[in-house]
């Protein structure tokens, strides 16, 4: 048994090497109002532009890691309905790819606020 958990350990770690660099992205949302963690919210990825992934935050505020291929943009929305998206974007263009590690960690925390009944937040997405 040990000798197929070794097996399986070096697999992950050569397909991670043969993948290219990634940036490994450890992301967290709370409520701004509460201070509380948030569950339900949802990230959106997008790559150059493009939708790439999807993931929803557990009970405790966070998303499961995910993973983004070095050499694009990716622009993630924060949401959850009743609050007003939050937008973080990540340039995943180095100079040097070759002389980065095969995942660089990225920690994210960050906090949603609740929408306000008349007030129009459109003007808030234009200044993301």
């Amino acid at each position: 048994m040990r000798i197929l958990g070794l097996f399986i350990s070096l697999f992950l770690t050569l397909a991670a090497y043969a993948q290219g660099p990634v940036v490994s992205v450890d992301l967290q949302v709370g409520d701004e109002s509460t201070g509380k963690k948030m569950a339900g919210a949802t990230a959106e990825v997008y790559q150059n532009g493009q939708p790439f992934k999807t993931f929803t935050s557990a009970s405790n505020g966070k998303f499961p890691l995910f993973d983004l291929p070095v050499g694009s943009v990716y622009t993630i929305y924060i949401k959850k309905p009743g609050y007003v998206t939050k937008v973080a974007q990540i340039d995943g263009n180095y100079k040097y790819p070759d002389d980065l590690q095969p995942i660089n960690p990225v920690a994210m925390s960050t906090e949603i606020f609740p929408t306000v009944e008349g007030i129009d937040f459109r003007f808030w997405k234009q200044h993301q």
